[in-house]
Parts: structure tokens; C-alpha cells; sequence
């Protein structure tokens, strides 16, 4: 369980709660299952928005309740089913160059009843190597279908459409499959599913609750689903971590003084921020208006910078820069010590 520390109060005083605070810099305390206490300045939680779904009373009871906005973020956004079937051959007997297959059954076939409807994707990363393994997505009702079923009768229904879709008589793959391993994120009580995902009414509104701070912001959320652009993927839970990492050194008061500096003979005033003046670690929309046009005047756009690509200017030395690229580069936060030795 997580708690506000200014709501914990063991004598009953006001004046206990209030001197406690004062001496003690820590505003969260958080209990472990096995009694476990820990005492901390901030807390951000990364628990997968499944189990907060779930859990989010007993998790943060007793305590300063949470933002209405923030519930009903918890109770609207929700995790999807994504199960990989892995599957090895003896041999590679479909084509090896794709990286993807969709498998679609005949028409005179799909009126045969089958548990996965009438295509299949299959991941084809493997075989262009020489390795005769394949992964079966299923996902929606395919995923929904395969949830808590035994790995061996997923294994049966999956090779079963393979050969249907592939023509091949029936039991002819059974015996060709030497290994088969599916995952089990539905199942998992630390996850409740595969991917965050928007759920039927999910709006932006509900994303942006859970990125808002709890508790005068010493309680924050952070996961892959705290970021629309790159919602349920490993891409959005970094993002979203490094977002929340800068908020809390900035909030604990461990950002740099605010200095002036002079740019090729052109004041300005910038933040010296918490990454040694550097934007590089920063989401292209958290950039300020006028480092995003610095950026842009190195060749970045949007995609690029949270890619972490290069715009051909990169290639350069600094003195191989033009006057207003070296300005950019300034701005961003380059000297033109870092910028050769990168």
C-alpha cells in the first residue's frame, strides 16, 4: 500500500502530524505485503494500469484519496490480450523473406468451424536465418478465446489452421512441430494483460489524468500507458519514465540555477536543466518552442528526435556547421566539444 505521510498521524495530534513534517522530508510511506516499510520524498508508480484497475482501492487506502479524474482513468483505460504462440519446425516449409505472413482460410473452409476465424498473422522473423520458427499473433478474439486454455490445445487449433490455410492434410503439421511456447501476460496477476490499450470511451482526457501528479505532486504515474503517441509499447513506458524522472529532480529542487549565456554574439536566457544544459534526453513535445525550432534547423522533426535519429547535419564537425546550425546546436545544448566527440 502507498500513503500520503502528512495523513499519517500515530499520537492523534494535528501538532505531531505537523512537527513530523517539518523535521522528516519524506511525505510517502509505502507497506510491502510482507510488512516491509519504506519511507520516501516522492513515489512514482509504474504498476501496469490492469492491476490498478483492479486494485487501486487496497493499493491506496487509508490515505489521501485520489483525484476523481484519476479513478476514473484507472476504471476506463484498460489492458489488451496479445498472446504469441512460438512455434518450431523440423524444416522451414513456408517462405523464409517476408518478416510477416497473413494466413487466410478459403472461403469453402471458413464455413468449417474453427476457434480463430479466418486469418491468422504470423511473425516470420526467424526463417531468413535458417531457423524453421514462427510466431502465431493471437490477438482481439483470437486472444480473448485463448485466454486460460492449456498450451496444448492452442498448440492443436493454431497448427490446425496452418495446415487448412497451407493445404496440407490434416495431423500433417502435429508431428513437425518440435517446440511451442505461448505467453501467458493475460494470466499473469503482476500485468492482467499484454499491452495498455484505450478501452470503449477511452479519451485523451483519461491518458492525461494519468499523467497528472497526486499529492502536491510527490505521487506520480508513469507506464506505456501514460503516452498516446506510442500507447502500449516498451517505447512509451521509457518516454514516459524519463518524462517523470525530470519532473521529480526539477520538483526536488535539484535543477540548475537559471543563467544567462551568450550564443555567437546573440543573448539569450536558458534553463541550465538537470541534464547538464543538455535537451537530448527530452520528448519532442516537452521541448520549448524555440528549441524545437533549433532542431528543426538541424534537420530534426518530430519523429526523428523521439527515435533518437540523426538528421545528416550529425555527419558534420561543428566548424563544418553553418553560423545559424552552430547557433541551433547551442540552443539544444551542444558545445562544440560535444557535439565532435559524439
Amino acid at each position: 500500500s502507498c500513503s500520503n505521510q502528512d495523513d499519517l498521524n500515530p499520537e492523534g495530534s494535528e501538532e505531531k502530524c505537523k512537527s513530523n513534517e517539518e523535521k522528516s522530508p519524506y511525505r510517502i510511506r509505502v507497506e510491502t505485503k510482507d510488512g516491509s516499510i519504506v519511507y520516501a520524498k516522492a513515489c512514482v508508480v509504474t504498476i501496469p494500469v490492469g492491476c490498478l484497475s483492479q486494485n487501486h482501492r487496497l493499493l491506496f487506502a487509508g490515505t489521501t484519496p485520489l483525484s476523481q479524474e484519476k479513478i476514473e482513468a484507472f476504471e476506463t483505460l484498460t489492458m489488451g490480450r496479445y498472446k504469441k504462440v512460438f512455434l518450431t519446425f523440423d524444416s522451414i516449409f513456408w517462405p523464409a523473406e517476408p518478416a510477416f505472413l497473413g494466413m487466410v482460410l478459403k472461403q469453402e473452409i471458413r464455413d468449417i468451424q474453427n476457434q480463430l476465424g479466418k486469418c491468422l498473422f504470423i511473425d516470420n522473423l526467424w526463417a531468413k536465418d535458417g531457423y524453421a520458427c514462427m510466431e502465431a499473433v493471437l490477438a482481439g478474439e483470437q486472444g480473448r478465446w485463448a485466454t486460460n486454455r492449456p498450451d496444448e490445445e492452442i498448440r492443436t487449433v493454431v497448427l490446425d489452421f496452418l495446415e487448412r490455410a497451407m493445404n496440407f492434410p490434416q495431423n500433417h503439421l502435429q508431428h513437425r512441430c518440435l517446440d511451442c511456447h505461448i505467453t501467458r501476460w493475460e494470466e499473469d496477476v503482476y500485468s492482467k494483460g499484454a499491452y495498455a490499450a484505450m478501452s470503449m470511451g477511452g479519451l485523451q482526457r483519461h491518458t492525461d489524468a494519468m499523467v497528472a501528479p497526486e499529492w502536491d505532486g510527490c505521487l506520480r504515474f508513469a507506464g506505456d500507458v501514460c503516452s498516446t503517441e506510442f500507447e502500449g509499447s516498451v517505447s512509451a513506458a521509457i518516454f514516459s519514465g524519463r518524462h517523470v524522472a525530470r519532473q521529480l529532480k526539477l520538483q526536488l529542487g535539484r535543477q540548475a540555477k537559471r543563467t544567462n549565456t551568450f550564443v555567437v554574439g546573440v543573448e539569450r536566457q536558458r534553463h541550465e536543466d538537470v541534464f547538464n544544459g543538455s535537451y537530448e534526453d527530452y520528448d519532442w513535445r516537452e521541448l520549448p518552442n524555440h528549441v524545437k525550432q533549433a532542431a528543426t534547423q538541424l534537420g530534426y522533426n518530430k519523429k526523428m528526435w523521439n527515435r533518437d535519429l540523426e538528421p545528416s547535419s550529425a555527419d558534420l564537425d561543428w566548424d563544418q556547421l553553418s553560423p545559424e546550425q552552430q547557433r541551433s546546436a547551442s540552443i539544444i545544448g551542444f558545445s562544440k566539444e560535444t557535439w565532435d566527440s559524439e
